[in-house]
């Protein structure tokens, strides 16, 4: 374990959560109560969120301290073309079609950003609209 990094021993590293739920296990006045300071995610969590999770578009996740909303974000089923892939990772089938995960929200409450003491950044990565990066 000594020869670990810092933020990878046990217990080493604080989080602003400590656990995660399903965004429909909450009340409306929870979800009414939550703000991330970007009107775009803001206005997707209160007016679109649990419509999608509703009718599978994705799954919507709750970061939760205690019984505060620390952030959320979505995931939805894809898959990303071999094609897109450096030729090291595309096993020599470019157009094969290989499943991945997409997260598609994700946002963190306005107050929790930027505190280095939970590990939230508020770097503009925080946010990502539907973007894949290839590895």
């Amino acid at each position: 374990m000594a020869d670990l990094p810092a933020l990878m021993r046990p217990g080493s590293m604080r989080v602003a959560w400590d656990r995660i739920i399903p965004q429909t296990n909450l009340t409306q006045d929870a979800i009414e109560g939550f703000a991330s300071g970007n009107p775009e995610l803001d206005h997707f969590w209160l007016d679109k969120s649990l419509t999608y999770s509703k009718i599978g578009m994705c799954a919507v996740h709750v970061a939760m301290k205690g019984e505060d909303i620390a952030g959320f974000y979505t995931i939805s089923p894809s898959v990303i073309r071999g094609v897109g892939l450096p030729k090291s990772r595309q096993a020599g089938k470019p157009t094969m079609a290989h499943p991945s995960w997409l997260i598609g929200e994700l946002a963190v409450r306005k107050d929790l950003r930027g505190k280095r003491k939970t590990g939230v950044s508020a770097r503009p990565c925080c946010v990502m609209r539907s973007t894949w990066h290839a590895i």
